[in-house]
């Protein structure tokens, strides 16, 4: 019953028990000074041991204390000595008053300029300190190694925050030559090497399985300056009908096989090709940046990165040289400034903060940011943050059932509609994207490759094999046809000899007299009726 009415008091306590306190006087770096406002869930957690009630409904009725430096309205907004909690805004806010109404709690968020910290701590000491007085810390902050040492970690890692590095890719125009030839860019060099011998062996088979029928192909000579002719221009009628300006017209089964599957071949080739002209024609520039993190600070360029937060923390340790070089720079404003304003070359920064970036007018006006290198520097996860405590206050307890809250907005997609309008709040600039969306502005190869049409190569491999089956079957049939002609039932015919011919030249003078005495009687029979005729008249 005792829990039942503190479910109860919680859900209809959301609206009132909700509280904003912007609060300029907090100092955290003299922590002594300030009010511990933290809950105690040890009750909680022995109900939870004991199976009085669930995880998820642990935090109904009670009341967390959460804190946040303002610096960032998309994050979180409120005006200055607010206290109206209608008036709070930001991702933060927003996914709060979810968790609130899901697990049953009420809440107070209290903000702060960064100033009640800065520049005297860094990001991970400001953190020990507020947790030290407040149940959650609302922001997006990396679980490193030193802060689960000291108790710190995230209910549930939300966010991407794996460190890449950025900078301004410099913009290569291109030369009237190189434009000339990008009707060329949507089909990779090799491609076009491959297409120009098939075509050459296509033409050439037909040219052969043709060349005896009524058709495309007349009967000449071969190695007459015709017979050459013919074959040239078979030749180009193979490579015209990437065009369009030509076609065969095959007889022969083998010719019709060779057809149909180069025409099948030059089919998909044409639309990739125009499907892929488009985006090369409309690209006005490349962007040329270093490969690697590496490559640049061997070549001397400086990095930019936030004064105390991880990426400061992760690249000095990773690089301790860099300070003895004067090599890195630690800014406290965004790092992107630092680079136009010429302290740095390039920029270190958790991955969600760099596609934001990408997505600025400020810090990106003419779409050139650009990665540099593929892969993260170091992957990280990320969140609110709390410290783990079984003891004086259980914020075990709390952590668990939070990020047991957060996984299930995860799962039934309300926090990724939360992230969508963060992502929309904080986009002031629309530049291309490539397919996967990771690097907002690195333009992906378009060149259709051989493995691209690997699959129309090989269906017209199979013509050709299948062409040449069939000729092959007809020149055996007339060999055999040949041979057979060449031979009798039995043996092979005897040739006269020469005694024989005397008796053959008699034989035919008899047979002249004969005729001549015919032609003779005729003659004579003519004549006669001749001389009759004329008597009757």
């Amino acid at each position: 019953m005792a829990m039942t009415a503190g479910i109860a008091f919680g859900l209809g306590c959301l609206v009132t028990c909700v509280f904003a306190n912007y609060d300029a006087t907090l100092n955290f770096r003299d922590i002594d000074s300030m009010v511990d406002q933290r809950a105690d869930f040890c009750d909680q957690m022995s109900a939870v041991h004991n199976h009085t009630i669930s995880l998820e409904n642990a935090l109904a009725g009670m009341h967390l204390s959460m804190v946040t430096p303002l610096y960032d309205p998309p994050w979180f907004d409120e005006p200055v000595n607010n206290t109206d909690p209608s008036r709070m805004t930001g991702f933060h806010a927003e996914l709060a008053a979810l968790l609130a109404e899901q697990a049953g709690f009420t809440y107070t968020i209290t903000s702060h300029p960064l100033s009640a910290f800065e520049p005297d701590l860094s990001w991970t000491a400001y953190l020990d300190s507020a947790l030290n007085k407040y149940d959650l810390s609302l922001d997006w902050w990396l679980s490193t190694d030193a802060r689960w040492k000291k108790r710190i970690r995230t209910p549930y890692p939300f966010l991407d925050l794996s460190l890449v590095s950025g900078t301004y890719g410099a913009v290569a125009e291109s030369s009237m030559v190189q434009r000339i030839w990008e009707i060329t860019n949507p089909i990779s060099p090799n491609l076009w090497i491959v297409f120009l011998i098939v075509s050459i062996i296509t033409s050439l088979l037909y040219f052969f399985v043709e060349r005896h029928i009524d058709g495309d192909i007349s009967q000449t000579s071969p190695g007459s300056r015709a017979w050459c002719r013919e074959v040239m221009d078979t030749v180009w009628t193979g490579f015209i009908q990437f065009t369009g300006g030509g076609a065969f017209s095959p007889n022969t089964i083998s010719g019709k096989a060779l057809a149909l599957t180069y025409s099948l071949l030059v089919l998909l080739l044409i639309s990739a090709y125009t499907a892929n002209l488009a985006a090369v024609l409309v690209s006005d520039h490349k962007l040329n940046a270093c490969q690697s993190v590496e490559s640049c600070l061997a070549d001397g360029h400086r990095i930019c990165v936030r004064k105390g937060t991880v990426a400061d923390e992760w690249m000095s340790g990773m690089h301790p040289h860099l300070e003895r070089t004067l090599q890195i720079a630690r800014v406290t404003t965004s790092v992107w400034e630092g680079v136009r304003n010429g302290q740095c070359d390039l920029v270190t920064q958790p991955l969600m903060l760099y596609n934001l970036a990408t997505m600025s007018a400020e810090h990106n006006p003419d779409c050139v940011m650009t990665r540099v290198g593929d892969a993260p520097l170091q992957s990280f996860g990320g969140g609110w943050m709390s410290r783990t405590d079984y003891e004086d206050k259980c914020t075990a307890l709390m952590i668990d059932s939070i990020g047991a809250h957060i996984l299930a907005l995860a799962t039934n997609g309300k926090l990724q509609e939360l992230l969508d309008r963060f992502y929309s709040a904080s986009t002031s600039k629309t530049c291309p994207i490539n397919g996967d969306g990771e690097d907002p502005l690195e333009q992906e190869n378009l060149s259709l490759t051989v493995q691209s049409m690997s699959g129309a190569l090989v269906i017209h491999a199979a013509g050709i094999l299948f062409a040449l089956s069939v000729c092959a079957g007809k020149q055996i049939r007339r060999a055999c046809c040949r041979r057979r002609q060449r031979t009798t039932s039995g043996r092979p015919k005897e040739e006269k000899q020469p005694e024989d011919m005397t008796e053959a030249i008699t034989s035919i003078k008899s047979d002249l007299q004969a005729l001549r005495a015919e032609i003779g009687a005729i003659r004579d029979s003519q004549i006669t009726q001749e001389h009759s005729n004329a008597s009757w008249v």
